[in-house]
């Protein structure tokens, strides 16, 4: 697999961020959930909020972004409620990847390898696999 061009990704992470922080907003996460779950010091997090042109994001950051953006894309996929869009993470779900646990918990824990369950364990509820 080819690389990404460099440019490309630092002119499309202001963009990826300001719309992933209005994603977990509308899913009613704390800044400290936040930089949890992006692996941005809280900080630092804040200063990027303000200026999220300013914004120098590690690779891991950046898959977490794009798990973020592609959770969301799912979870839209599933309900036509926005309500339900926005409350979803936040339900309990007893589906034996959570295991009566809500799926922000999992994302909580910080690692990327629960963002990836958690984004298997959605895309499954949308097409079955």
């Amino acid at each position: 697999m080819k690389e990404p061009n460099k440019e490309k990704l630092s002119k499309a992470t202001p963009t990826a961020l300001r719309v992933v922080i209005k994603i977990m907003e509308s899913w009613s996460c704390s800044r400290s959930q936040m930089s949890i779950i992006l692996a941005i010091p809280r900080s630092t997090l804040s200063r990027y909020i303000k200026t999220p042109e300013k914004a120098s994001l590690s690779r891991d950051q950046q898959t977490r972004l794009s798990y973020i953006l592609n959770i969301y894309q799912l979870i839209r996929l599933i309900f036509n409620n926005q309500v339900n869009v926005d409350n979803f993470m936040f339900l309990k779900n007893y589906n034996s990847e959570f295991n009566g646990r809500r799926p922000v918990d999992l994302l909580l824990e910080g690692s990327i390898e629960n963002m990836r369950v958690t984004y298997r364990h959605i895309e499954n509820l949308v097409y079955g696999r």
